[in-house]
């Protein structure tokens, strides 16, 4: 009917502002001030209509962009199941999606899945050449680990590939240790400490740390290394 055709019409017009980049679903409602119901139908059909687009593109890289678009279309108008599947289906097509991993993870965050968000940085870090990026993505991803899922497994994991690019990061080098200590994980205190202190060039601050990694090795049963972390302070 002609009710019907209006809101298709509407449909096509927002799909054709998502595809051309010129304006998001939101915005195109806001202009025109459509009302609730109509907008809420537009928004469904605009959706299923990047749904057959998507599924008639070929290329993987293509069909996940679009898909990218669509799920940040479907989050903007509050639409979380389907902005989750179009993110989904992005990744599945393209696992290695920086931008759909981020999207991902931040939508996940947002809504208390903090497992699944420490999850999507982990793999945005995996994706990413850029060593500081990768180092705060994994850290990012240990600090949900951690503090909000209580996985002190995955946590440590992450935090041990951040030691690897950049001992000094942040507080990773005291949460490494807490964690350490707590597991009476000799041989990989030793190593954190010793990674930690090559990377300290001030006199006065590598014989803190020294000291530091003597009560360390002490607190996990090394007294033998203690000894020598504290004889090296004293020198």
């Amino acid at each position: 009917d002609a009710q019907r055709l209006g809101h298709a019409d509407a449909a096509l017009e927002v799909h054709a502002g998502i595809a051309g980049n010129q304006r998001n679903t939101i915005e195109f409602f806001e202009k025109i001030e459509m009302p609730i119901g109509t907008a809420e139908l537009a928004i469904r059909d605009a959706l299923e209509a990047d749904r057959q687009l998507i599924e008639r593109t070929q290329r993987p890289s293509e069909a996940a962009t679009l898909s990218l678009r669509a799920a940040q279309s479907a989050l903007k108008a509050n639409r979380l199941d389907d902005g989750l599947a179009f993110l989904g289906h992005a990744i599945e097509l393209v696992p290695h999606h920086i931008v759909a991993q981020l999207e991902l993870a931040a939508i996940l965050e947002q809504t208390s899945n903090f497992a699944g968000a420490a999850a999507a940085y982990e793999a945005a870090a995996a994706a990413s050449e850029s060593p500081a990026e990768r180092a705060f993505y994994l850290y990012r991803a240990a600090i949900l680990w951690q503090d909000k899922a209580n996985d002190l497994g995955r946590a440590r994991a992450s935090l041990e590939s951040v030691a690897h690019l950049d001992p000094a990061y942040n507080d990773v080098f005291t949460r490494l240790q807490a964690i350490y200590v707590a597991e009476g994980a000799r041989a990989e205190l030793a190593a954190l400490l010793e990674r930690r202190l090559d990377a300290v060039t001030d006199p006065a601050e590598r014989v803190e740390m020294e000291v530091l990694r003597g009560r360390a090795l002490a607190d996990v049963g090394d007294a033998a290394a203690a000894k020598r972390a504290l004889a090296a302070a004293l020198e």
